[in-house]
């Protein structure tokens, strides 16, 4: 059914135009009648009536504008909810316009250097040797090393503890060797490794505060441990299985677990990602792992290392078997279709033991590199990448046997350093260089 057109009301607008024209006609003649008829009365009358027309085209034209502008305008404006009801009247229009938010500026490349040794071992045949007459003289073994560490992060393990409520031992060791460590360069000290438990929980509290009081951040216990490196945020992992009897007999496993996580391939990737989630932009993991004195890692190594990289891990820093093993870049796979190299040291070794049956265990290396962490990539590279291989001498100085830590550069010996000493310092640098032969990393003496 068809409905009825509305019947609009009042005055067209067609009609007031013709009154308009009309008007303005009238108006034109008004004016023209005195010179036809030459009446001055006429003429006065005339003007009269011409300017009352023109006060009433004045209101037509004002009317006709009015009507004009309603029509262009809807009777009501509806302003849409995501839109201020304050909008500024007319006035606003003369104000600036707002002034553009800068665009971010990319940030910029941020880089730390990284200096890591395999382990510090002492005993107290050690301790007793770098005692003369009644001063411990515990400097002399770092004495040939100053600041040979010297890094933004320069960490090793301690094979140690150190808890004044215990007896002294070939396993807590004083606190006096904590001060030859820092001043190699030393920054960070790993805690993790068999004998780390053997006093207990009191004993590993001493150890951690004994440490920071010499300057130093200890790690590994109570995961994480968080750093800011150059404006980098860097998080520090460990990982071990192995403890010694006393500590398996003293603690069970859980309590053990609680304190050093176990290599388990989905804690290691949940503590990836929490640390991630909580804005770490490197993470570093350590391992006390692999087989005793073997300087090939294992294909269980190899496959772990491979899954903790691809799980988030930038750096995996292994020691725990005595023994050097090869360092290699490897390539995470983290579905993001991006390159992630991963710095993997099987096993850096030692970089002092007082264990002398086997060349394995007197030879380790510093890793030195440049960790650059790219922000706009999230990406993370390496350069200026070397090592330098090391090596625990001992031997006679001044009549007095003593043990020390070297820079095994056969071009630059102490003058200590007899010719047997020299031989064995060779054949040390020739285990080095074999296991180091099929990465790509450069032997370089010289240190940061």
């Amino acid at each position: 059914m068809r409905r009825g057109r509305h019947t609009k009301r009042g005055v067209s607008l067609g009609t007031i135009v013709m009154l308009a024209c009309t008007l303005a006609v009238l108006a034109g003649f008004a004016a023209l009648m005195p010179s036809f008829t030459g009446n001055q009365d006429i003429l006065i009358d005339a003007a009269r009536l011409a300017v009352a027309m023109d006060d009433s085209i004045a209101q037509l034209s004002a009317s006709t504008g009015s009507m004009l502008q309603s029509r262009r305008e809807p009777q009501q404006t509806i302003t849409p909810p995501f839109v201020s009801q304050n909008v500024p009247g007319p006035a606003a229009s003369t104000q600036a316009a707002p002034t553009a938010a800068p665009q971010p500026t990319p940030s910029p490349k941020r880089i730390f250097s990284l200096c890591a040794a395999g382990s510090v071992e002492w005993n107290s045949d050690v301790r007793k040797a770098l005692t003369i007459g009644q001063e411990a003289r515990y400097e002399l073994l770092t004495d040939q090393m100053q600041q040979a560490m010297q890094a933004d992060l320069s960490i090793l393990t301690l094979h140690n503890t150190i808890s004044a409520s215990n007896e002294l031992s070939n396993v807590n060791m004083p606190s006096g060797l904590l001060a030859p460590i820092r001043s190699m360069g030393v920054n960070a000290i790993g805690l993790g490794h068999v004998n780390a438990l053997n006093f207990g929980l009191t004993g590993l509290e001493e150890t951690e505060q004994a440490i920071a009081d010499a300057g130093m951040t200890a790690f590994g216990a109570k995961q994480p441990t968080l750093l800011t490196l150059n404006g980098v945020s860097v998080a520090l992992l460990h990982y071990q299985d192995s403890f010694s009897a006393t500590v398996r007999k003293t603690m069970d496993q859980d309590e053990r677990e609680a304190v050093f996580a176990p290599i388990d391939l989905a804690r290691i990737s949940s503590d990836i990602a929490a640390v991630r989630q909580n804005g770490a932009q490197v993470v570093i993991v350590t391992l006390w792992w692999g087989k005793e004195k073997q300087n090939t890692p294992t294909n269980e190594q190899r496959t772990h290392a491979q899954a903790i990289a691809d799980a988030g891990a930038d750096l995996i820093l292994g020691t725990g078997n005595g023994a050097l093993q090869t360092v290699q870049v490897l390539s995470a796979n983290r579905g993001d279709g991006k390159y992630h190299p991963v710095l993997c040291a099987y096993s850096l070794g030692n970089l002092f033991s007082p264990d002398r049956e086997s060349r394995l265990t007197l030879s380790g290396i510093l890793l030195k590199t440049d960790v650059v962490y790219d922000a706009n990539s999230g990406t993370v590279a390496f350069e200026n990448l070397a090592y330098t291989p090391t090596y625990a001498w001992r031997g006679k100085d001044e009549g007095k046997t003593i043990q020390r830590i070297l820079i095994n550069n056969p071009d630059q010996l102490p003058a200590f350093v007899d010719t047997n000493q020299k031989d064995v310092m060779d054949r040390c640098l020739t285990l080095v260089t074999d296991v180091m032969e099929d990465t790509a990393i450069p032997l370089k003496y010289k240190t940061f």
